[in-house]
């Protein structure tokens, strides 16, 4: 509450004197990304109130790292990770692990955080709609499908309209389109034999991080 484990008084300070602060003492967003882009935790404030209310749907015990070399896991993984020297973490806030790369040949790119990239390339406009050439179904709830960054679809942004906490099967099929808005639509469920979980290729997991 009164210290700066992340080193951005100086940072609210220079925002302060360019008179980008309000005055309640707040900035927009993209002034936050402009003044830390550089910073040893780059938009530090925006990834992490991101890592808990959008990216991250089942929180670890610990969700944001601020230095590399340790580890919070079980008495196997602790001692395992002993043997070897730690070079980054999931999670992990520093710029270190918190960098990318972003390739285009056809437009000039600029640095950007991963929620605005979408805005640099007109939100994906080419992205092919599967829902709209395919038959399909699955389970979701509002609070669940308001996590959605990029919106692709009306149901994305329209998912306030679903009711509470409860599940709601969604289904998409092109014969939707040719069939009246009141038609009626009826659902058969039954249950799935599970399949047999397939052998592990012994490859290293992709590595994540609240960025």
């Amino acid at each position: 509450m009164t210290g700066d484990p992340i080193g951005y008084c100086p940072v609210a300070a220079s925002l302060s004197k360019k008179r980008l602060l309000d005055a309640d003492g707040f900035a927009t967003a993209d002034c936050w990304m402009a003044e830390t882009m550089d910073h040893h935790y780059p938009l530090a404030l925006e990834r992490i109130v991101r890592g808990f209310t959008h990216v991250t749907l089942n929180p670890a015990t610990i969700l944001v790292s601020l230095n590399n070399g340790y580890v919070n896991a079980g008495w196997l993984v602790n001692k395992g990770s002993q043997l070897v020297t730690l070079g980054g973490t999931h999670g992990g806030l520093g710029d270190h692990d918190s960098d990318g790369i972003l390739l285009s040949n056809f437009t000039p790119t600029t640095d950007t955080s991963t929620s605005r990239v979408a805005g640099l390339f007109d939100d994906f406009a080419g992205l092919r709609n599967y829902r709209a050439s395919e038959n399909g179904a699955e389970w979701v709830t509002a609070k669940e499908q308001a996590l959605t960054r990029i919106a692709r679809a009306p149901f994305d942004t329209n998912c306030q309209s679903l009711p509470g906490d409860a599940v709601v099967l969604r289904v998409w099929t092109p014969s939707f389109a040719r069939m009246d808005l009141n038609a009626r639509v009826e659902v058969t469920i039954k249950k799935a034999h599970a399949s047999p979980a397939p052998a592990s290729t012994g490859g290293m997991p992709s590595r994540l991080n609240s960025g």
